[in-house]
């Protein structure tokens, strides 16, 4: 089964978009994660076998705010 979490990120100018985890939390089988982007401008990342941590997963994705192109960190997550 997968889980799904979503994590809110808000831009300095007031845009509040999410990261979107999806993780295995299937028994005993291969742990993985998959970042995707929602309401944000950037790309996505995946890990198996691991956990990433939120500085790998920006670094990752990239995020950027679609209304004034922040480029956004972990210290925007709320």
């Amino acid at each position: 089964m997968t889980m799904v979490t979503k994590y809110p990120v808000t831009c300095p100018c007031g845009h509040v978009g999410f990261i979107k985890m999806k993780e295995n939390d299937q028994p005993f089988s291969g742990q993985w994660e998959s970042y995707s982007l929602v309401d944000l401008n950037g790309g996505s990342t995946r890990v198996e076998g691991g956990f990433l941590g939120w500085e790998k997963v920006f670094e990752g994705t990239k995020p950027t705010c679609p209304k004034c192109a922040t480029n956004l960190t972990p210290d925007h997550l709320k």
